[in-house]
């Protein structure tokens, strides 16, 4: 699973841009949205002569300057992988761009603050994309980075409500599962979060985990669903498929060799997780 950076910043065309330059690359910049979680998701303002600067807003895998980094590879495979009839972008004007690019040494100015809240920063660059004619190349021209404590929740600083929906959550896609055993599995193994309170027969597991986690785990490690797997006997008829689903997507996929291999955790003991639930409320 990788993270995903918020950007936020201006585009600015840089040299002498004409029109018929301008109009090669607003195809190109409307393929950057890459239809997912990266890219460039929104710009304010239409490019133009008159107004050759836009702000916008974005997604970076890890990192946006490193998403940047990949944008020619990227295009070129959202050609290939998306050839309908609306497609904004063909091989051959992005061919014909990085010609008008390179032949008129046109450079595409990009200053944004990017901030990734899984590793804790902050950084605010300045880079700019270039043509050697065949491909596009972003270069950073400066980057200040700026590192942050990111203060995660535990259950500790959440009610014991909280930790019993996530309990009930999970309990959904198992058979008679032994209560204790999977209280501590989950504050072994889940991050906390309040958003299980929200959550009822009526919710829809795929997409509850997609509106509440798709930029960081719902577990500590992504493994630890193997661990579930292992530890209890999963109820096939339930929402189980719809987790799987979810996992596979935005995490890793599973294989049936990969459970058979895996080896669960140990959890603590009932004694110590007892005197933990009793002292909850007083923390």
């Amino acid at each position: 699973m990788a993270n995903i950076s918020s950007a936020e910043g201006k585009i600015a065309l840089k040299g002498n841009w004409t029109q018929q330059a301008i109009d090669a690359f607003k195809p190109v910049l409307k393929s950057w949205e890459f239809y997912g979680e990266y890219g460039i998701q929104d710009c304010r303002n239409e490019l133009s002569l008159e107004n050759k600067t836009t702000e916008f807003y974005g997604c970076g895998r890890w990192s946006f300057s490193g998403t940047l980094d990949s944008f020619d590879d990227w295009t070129r495979d959202w050609i290939k992988t998306n050839p309908d009839e609306n497609h904004p972008l063909t091989a051959e004007q992005y061919n014909e761009f990085l010609r008008i690019m390179c032949d008129n040494d046109l450079k595409i100015e990009m200053t944004f603050e990017d901030e990734e809240e899984g590793f804790g920063f902050r950084v605010n660059e300045t880079g700019v994309f270039t043509s050697d004619g065949e491909s596009l190349c972003y270069k950073t021209i400066s980057c200040e980075q700026e590192d942050y404590d990111f203060e995660e929740e535990t259950w500790e600083s959440l009610s014991r409500e909280n930790f019993n929906a996530a309990v009930d959550f999970f309990a959904q896609f198992l058979i008679n599962p032994d209560k204790k055993e999977l209280q501590k599995w989950v504050k072994a193994c889940v991050l906390a979060d309040e958003c299980y309170l929200y959550t009822d027969e009526e919710t829809d597991v795929y997409e509850f985990l997609a509106d509440n986690f798709t930029d960081y785990c719902f577990v500590v490690d992504a493994d630890r669903i193997y661990d579930f797997m292992k530890r209890f006997k999963i109820n096939p008829v339930s929402e189980w498929s719809n987790l799987v689903d979810f996992v596979n997507e935005y995490y890793c996929s599973y294989s049936e060799n990969d459970l058979e291999d895996y080896v669960p955790i140990s959890l603590e003991s009932d004694e110590e997780f007892d005197q933990w639930f009793k002292e909850y409320q007083e923390y």
